[in-house]
């Protein structure tokens, strides 16, 4: 018998054949597992995975593609994908579309152990059409010049979180692959929280645009504690329609030179907090553009090799 102090969230449940104890604590919904493994051990995968109905469960049989594990989650039950250790896709289209809400997306391993996602064809993307969703720890790499969108969060998907990720500068380092705009969010996309996520592009990158786009009215976005560090031709923030209660702080924001790191719609509102910006040649006074927004403690290095200055209208 188990006393009531020393129950945990742990709980244990039959699942696919097997006997699995998980912690709920971080959410009750069912786990599935997702692996290249439909490729011999040595490629990275267990050879006994798939994506059909008996995968899944479970490291040792596992789903082969994010996608179809997502087919297999239900909405709002809080269904948890795993994405283990060295799992490698590409595509020329959806690499997988976060449609079934809910549901949360985590990578497993650190380094270049950590899941991969090639973008082959400027059509390439991620979509996430799904409130309530969130991802974990991924990587993302464009792997020819010019990816449209990185990230899509399409119209009305609401509460999205994305934390922990990379978006490197092509699966090589070439300088000539990139994504134009690394994430973007549609009209509607509500609550969308982006938070300590590493986004490049090579310094000698020539057509992107934005690291993070607000493409529609959004409210109560949340952009913080990123690293962003690309040559973006308009700006490493900013939107194309007026968003409400904006907030960006705390980010580390590289741009093209003379590039403004923050650029917002004159009537969106919300708060800047603590940003530290490059942008050789910029004027201070430019370096932020967001006329009606708050801003607190900004900064700014105009020239290498000097100290940063207050970044002021």
């Amino acid at each position: 018998m188990v006393s009531r102090e020393g129950k945990t969230e742990l709980f244990a449940r039959w699942y696919g054949g097997n006997m699995v104890v998980a912690d709920e604590g971080v959410g009750t919904g069912l786990r599935w597992w997702v692996d290249s493994g439909a490729g011999p051990v040595a490629g990275g995968g267990t050879g006994r995975g798939g994506d059909t109905i008996g995968h899944g469960h479970n490291p040792d049989a596992p789903f082969v593609t994010v996608d179809y594990a997502i087919t297999q989650c239900v909405a709002n039950r809080g269904d948890i994908i795993y994405v283990c250790e060295g799992h490698v896709e590409d595509s020329d289209a959806v690499l997988f579309d976060v449609d079934i809400a809910g549901i949360t997306i985590i990578g497993l391993g650190n380094g270049v152990n950590r899941p991969e996602f090639h973008f082959n064809n400027a059509a390439a993307t991620v979509d996430i059409g799904a409130s309530d969703c969130k991802l974990v720890n991924l990587k993302f790499l464009p792997s020819i010049t010019s990816v449209l969108i990185g990230i899509d969060i399409e119209a009305d998907a609401h509460n999205t979180e994305i934390t922990g990720c990379v978006f490197w500068e092509g699966e090589d380092g070439a300088g000539a692959d990139e994504f134009v705009t690394t994430i973007e969010l549609k009209a509607g996309a509500d609550g969308t929280w982006i938070h300590h996520n590493d986004i490049r592009s090579h310094t000698a990158a020539a057509e992107c645009t934005s690291a993070i786009l607000l493409n529609g009215i959004s409210d109560r976005v949340k952009i913080h504690d990123n690293l962003m560090i690309g040559n973006w031709s308009t700006a490493a923030v900013n939107d194309a329609a007026v968003c409400t209660s904006v907030y960006v702080a705390d980010n580390h924001i590289k741009v093209k030179d003379a590039e403004p790191g923050i650029e917002l719609s004159n009537t969106t509102t919300g708060m800047l907090v603590r940003n530290m910006i490059e942008s050789t040649g910029v004027a201070a006074a430019n370096a932020i553009v967001a006329q009606d927004c708050a801003w607190f403690a900004n900064l700014v290095v105009t020239a290498d090799g000097i100290n940063a200055v207050p970044v002021s209208a």
